[in-house]
């Protein structure tokens, strides 16, 4: 009787295509962004609706243009590898492995940069621009430290690790490379 293969590569490639997905909405925003901003806040400012100061606010909020749109892509690249990794793993193809090596090494740094840059974004925003002022901005920051540390940094880490035994890597290496794709 045939052994059961095992089952850590939908463990493994599941949670990367459900984060890839995110990660690919999360491109697309970037790269939307600055056209959808400004258009809304015309928008706010037509409606004669809103307080100028909420105008203000959100004019002032606004995130650079090339560091969102960069963003973006970056953000875009990252996802896509990490999903053709990810199905790919599932797949029982050695080159998914390589992949998802190649998306954690340049997703960690990232992570960090991105963060980085995007607390220096939140801080240079005037406190009475802040919706919900100094302590909202501190809880703001906060759950992106989480997120950078949970999504940026630990998932990829634990990827690297996973696949570093050498239990796995010796499974792989019995896996068939595949020259599609997908």
């Amino acid at each position: 009787m045939p052994d059961k293969p095992s089952s850590w590569p939908t463990g493994i490639g599941v949670p990367g295509i459900v984060l890839a997905s995110l990660g690919l909405v999360g491109g697309c925003c970037g790269l939307l962004t600055p056209v959808f901003w400004s258009t809304m806040v015309d928008f706010m400012n037509s409606s004669g609706n809103v307080p100028e100061q909420q105008i203000q606010a959100m004019q002032a909020a606004k995130p650079p243009t090339g560091w969102s749109v960069g963003a973006g892509l970056i953000g875009l690249v990252l996802a896509t590898l990490l999903m053709i990794g990810s199905i790919k793993v599932i797949r029982r193809r050695a080159e998914g492995v390589t992949l998802c090596k190649i998306w954690a090494w340049v997703a960690i740094p990232w992570s960090v940069l991105a963060f980085i840059v995007n607390m220096y974004i939140q801080m240079q925003i005037p406190q009475e621009a802040q919706q919900m002022g100094a302590a909202g901005q501190v809880a703001g920051l906060a759950f992106g430290a989480c997120m950078t540390l949970v999504f940026g940094i630990g998932i990829p880490i634990f990827m690297l690790a996973w696949f570093s035994r050498q239990k796995i890597r010796d499974e792989i290496a019995g896996w068939a490379d595949d020259a599609g794709l997908i």
